[in-house]
C-alpha cells in the first residue's frame, strides 16, 4: 500500500527532492536499536557457548561421580527400586543443583546489572530502564531446567544399563567403557568450544585496537559537551541575541582553551543529507541535485576540536544575519563538486529552500557518522545566520 501511494506522489510531484524515494516500513524496535541487534546476537552466541561449555564440564564430573555409585544403584535395583526411581533420583539430584547454581546466577546478574547502571549512566541511552524484565527471566529458569534435565539424563542413562550382579561383585568393574567414551567425547566438546570462542576473542581484540586507530579527524581528548535548547517562543532575532552573547561568554570560561557552538556533535548520529547545487551551472531539479550533510557552526569550531582548515578562513563573529551568508566545505565535498577546481569563492545553492551560501573555506574531512564509516560531503553554515532552538557547546 505505502509502494502504490510513493508511486503516485512520485508521478504527481517529479521534480521535489524526495520524489525519488521509496518507502521502507521498519518495526519501531529494529529502528531503536539500529546495528546493534547483531551485536547483541553475537554476544548471546558467545554467552550459549560459554554455557554449553559448562555444560559439558559439569557433565563429567557428574559422570566421573556416578562411576563410584554404580554399587549403589546396583543395591537399590536389588532392594525392588524400579529404573524409573532411580532415574528421578539423579535426575532429581542435577535439577536441584542446576536451580541452586541459576538462582546463584540471577543473584550475581542483578548486582551486575547495577554495576551496569552506575557505570553506564553517560554511555548507554535510557540505562536507568534497564531491568531483568519476565521474558528474561522466564528464560533463565527455562534454560536452569533444561540444563539440569541434560546433565541429569547422563547418568539416568548409565543407572539404567546397570548389571546388578556384576556391580555388587565389583564396584570398580564398567565404570569405564561407554561412560569413558561419553566423557571422552564432552571433552572434545568442550575443547572445540573453547577453540572457537578463544579464536572469536583474539578476533576481538585484534579488532578492537585497529577501531581505536581510526582517525576520526578531530582531537576529542579533553572535550566537553554539552546540549542547551531554547524556549519555543523564542524569535529568531531573540535566538540570535542569545547565541552572540552566550557564545562571547564561553569564550572566557576559566580552564577552556577554545569554546563553540554546534547543531551536532561528531559521531552521535542524527544527521540527515540536504540538496546542493553550484549557482554558475545549470541546476537540475531537486530530485536530481547532489546532497550532503549540513551543520550548524560557530567561529572556532573548528579550532576547538582540532579540524585542519584546508583553505579559506574560518568563520568569524561578522558572519551574522546582516552580511552574506557564507558556507565551509570538507575535503569530500570539494572534490565531487569541485573536482580539479578552486572551490574558494563559488556559489552554493543550499537546502529545499534553496538559499545562496559563497563558499569561504575547505576543512579536513572528519568522521561524523561512525569511526567505521567513511567521510561524506559535509557543508558547514554559521549558527550565527540560521539559528535553531537546540545547541551544542
Amino acid at each position: 500500500a505505502m509502494n502504490v501511494i510513493a508511486a503516485g506522489y512520485r508521478a504527481a510531484h517529479p521534480g521535489n527532492v524526495h520524489a525519488p524515494s521509496t518507502i521502507e516500513l521498519v518495526p519501531l524496535l529494529d529502528d531503536a536499536v539500529g546495528a546493534q541487534r547483531e551485536s547483541y546476537l553475537l554476544l548471546f552466541g558467545v554467552v550459549a557457548c560459554v554455557l554449553l561449555i559448562a555444560c559439558a564440564n559439569i557433565a563429567n564430573l557428574v559422570l566421573a561421580r556416578f562411576a563410584p555409585r554404580r554399587r549403589e544403584v546396583a543395591a537399590r535395583f536389588a532392594l525392588g527400586a524400579s529404573r524409573w526411581d532411580v532415574v528421578r533420583q539423579l535426575i532429581s539430584e542435577s535439577v536441584l543443583l542446576a536451580m541452586l547454581g541459576g538462582a546463584v546466577g540471577l543473584l550475581l546478574a542483578q548486582w551486575a546489572l547495577r554495576a551496569l547502571v552506575g557505570f553506564g549512566a553517560d554511555l548507554i541511552p535510557r540505562v536507568a530502564e534497564i531491568s531483568i524484565d519476565p521474558t528474561a527471566l522466564g528464560f533463565t529458569v527455562m534454560a536452569t531446567l533444561a540444563t539440569g534435565l541434560l546433565i541429569g539424563l547422563l547418568p539416568a542413562m548409565h543407572a539404567s544399563g546397570v548389571n546388578v550382579l556384576d556391580a555388587l561383585k565389583d564396584a570398580g568393574r564398567g565404570s569405564a567403557g561407554s561412560g569413558g567414551h561419553l566423557r571422552a567425547a564432552l571433552l572434545v566438546v568442550e575443547v572445540s568450544l573453547s577453540l572457537v570462542l578463544l579464536i572469536a576473542a583474539g578476533l576481538l581484540l585484534t579488532s578492537f585496537p585497529r577501531l581505536q586507530r581510526v582517525d576520526p579527524g578531530f582531537a576529542p581528548d579533553g572535550v566537553y559537551t554539552t546540549q542547551i535548547v531554547l524556549p519555543r517562543h523564542y524569535a529568531p532575532e531573540q535566538r540570535i541575541e542569545f547565541y552572540e552573547e552566550f557564545y562571547q561568554r564561553l569564550a572566557t570560561l576559566p580552564g577552556a582553551s577554545s569554546a563553540a557552538l554546534s547543531d551536532r556533535v561528531p559521531l552521535t548520529g542524527g544527521q540527515t543529507p540536504t540538496v546542493v547545487a553550484v549557482a554558475d551551472r545549470p541546476i537540475p531539479p531537486l530530485s536530481e541535485r547532489a546532497t550532503a550533510t549540513r551543520h550548524l557552526v560557530s567561529p572556532r569550531y573548528f579550532n576547538t576540536l582540532g579540524i585542519p582548515l584546508r583553505a579559506g578562513r574560518d568563520f568569524d563573529e561578522r558572519d551574522n544575519t546582516r552580511v552574506p551568508q557564507v558556507v565551509i566545505i570538507n575535503d569530500t565535498f570539494a572534490r565531487r563538486l569541485f573536482p580539479g577546481e578552486n572551490p574558494i569563492g563559488r556559489t552554493l545553492i543550499t537546502g529545499m529552500v534553496q538559499r545562496p551560501a559563497q563558499v569561504v573555506g575547505v576543512v579536513a574531512d572528519i568522521r561524523s557518522e561512525t569511526l567505521n564509516t567513511p567521510p561524506e560531503p559535509e557543508y558547514f553554515l554559521p549558527v550565527l545566520q540560521r539559528p535553531e532552538a537546540t545547541t551544542n557547546v
